[in-house]
């Protein structure tokens, strides 16, 4: 049996609207939410990774040290900070990668698996994977 752990995460009354308008309980609808998001995440990103080059995933994550990620523009930021940086700091000659390429790949691609490739690029930073030797490298691999 699975051990179960309580949350109390807030809601903006839209999602909780959202909720109570889509399931049997507000309380009900959060918990599978919340519970279906690891599995089609993990999907998602394995999918929108294989699209992307090595150099390509380094560039992505270089730019998301220090970024804060905000739910309401999730999935709409990736492709602006890599124009940036490859235009203002010439990203794409530290990692190797062709820019027409990189933002083409990230044009084609549907709004929540450039979420999820947010949400991936900042987890590297926030959840302390770059603190060893070669983590990049690594992560990428994941």
């Amino acid at each position: 049996m699975k051990k179960e752990v309580g949350i109390g995460p807030r809601i903006s009354e839209a999602s909780a609207k959202w909720l109570e308008s889509n399931f049997e309980t507000r309380n009900g609808g959060a918990s599978f939410v919340l519970e279906a998001f690891p599995p089609l995440y993990r999907r998602t990103l394995q999918s929108a990774l294989a699209r992307l080059t090595d150099g390509e995933k380094k560039l992505i994550i270089d730019l998301h040290n220090a970024y804060a990620m905000t739910r309401q523009i999730l999935g709409q930021v990736v492709i602006l900070q890599v124009s940036d940086g490859i235009e203002l700091e010439g990203m794409d000659k530290k990692w190797g990668v062709d820019k027409k390429h990189l933002l083409d790949t990230l044009h084609s691609m549907h709004p929540f698996d450039l979420a999820c490739i947010e949400i991936w690029a900042t987890a590297f930073w926030q959840a302390g994977h770059w603190d060893a030797p070669d983590a990049i490298e690594k992560y990428i691999k994941i």
